[in-house]
């Protein structure tokens, strides 16, 4: 009984909590703050619940707010706050909610494409999950989500079209060697939260080059904590430590060169 009693007011704690965490990280955008709070909530295996109260939260928001939501998600991974794993199942439940969310919440199937797109372009849950999507929420609106994901990722989404602006500011920096205009070119990316991402970029395409790009990277990087911060510098150091495995499929000596960029940081 005291079990259940201690689960229920956890449960209630989280409802409560998610919001204001959310609200916060919509003014602050401070991943370091959000994985602060959310440890404290010592949720153990209610930590899907986190995940679908922050999206369900976010759902009266405008969209760019719901987009900086599901950015928080994938911070509170990177940090781990939360484990991919919990972020899947904080999904199934919401899918597994939508029929009765619908009722509130008309667009409840945009809504949750768009949070699903985003994990799954940024690779915080498996593809498998887009598959188990008509079983999670019933068929009719099950399968409403897999087309609207499905037309979502075929769009060029804005990960997307930032990686491809970093590539282009890249390879034209690496040839050039001019530091002022790709800084500048970096500012106009207006990446915002997706900074960790032109981080990300840069060290994964620098890693590919000589010695010589490699320093030049360095020497960019640092311009690129300047325009978005250490934040999002450090999540992107993160990102790429987390996929350092696949990274050296084709760079044997990836866990070197990043020790040596953290060494230069």
């Amino acid at each position: 009984m005291g079990d259940n009693t201690d689960r229920e007011n956890l449960l209630k704690r989280i409802k409560a909590t998610a919001g204001l965490i959310l609200d916060e990280y919509l003014m602050s955008e401070s991943g370091l703050d959000a994985a602060a709070y959310v440890e404290e909530l010592k949720a153990g295996d209610l930590k899907s619940e986190i995940v679908k109260k922050l999206l369900t939260c976010s759902m009266d928001k405008t969209q760019q707010e719901q987009e900086v939501a599901a950015g928080l998600i994938s911070s509170l991974c990177v940090r781990c706050a939360l484990e991919p794993s919990d972020v899947e199942a904080g999904m199934e439940l919401l899918l597994k909610n939508l029929e009765d969310l619908a009722l509130d919440v008309p667009k409840v199937v945009d809504y949750t494409s768009r949070f699903l797109a985003h994990l799954l372009e940024d690779k915080t849950v498996p593809e498998s999950l887009l598959a188990s999507v008509p079983a999670l929420a019933g068929e009719r609106l099950g399968k409403q989500v897999v087309e609207t994901v499905n037309g979502l990722l075929n769009l060029p989404l804005k990960v997307t079209v930032t990686k491809q602006q970093v590539k282009a500011v890249l390879e034209e920096y690496f040839v050039s060697g001019d530091l002022k205009e790709a800084e500048d070119r970096v500012v106009e990316l207006n990446a915002g939260r997706l900074g960790y991402e032109v981080v990300k970029r840069t060290l994964v395409m620098a890693m590919e080059r000589k010695n010589s790009d490699r320093e030049r990277a360095s020497v960019l990087l640092s311009a690129i904590t300047r325009v978005y911060g250490s934040e999002q510098f450090f999540e992107g150091f993160i990102h790429v430590l987390r996929s350092i495995d696949d990274l050296a499929l084709d760079t044997p000596n990836a866990a070197f060169l990043l020790g040596n960029f953290v060494a230069r940081a």
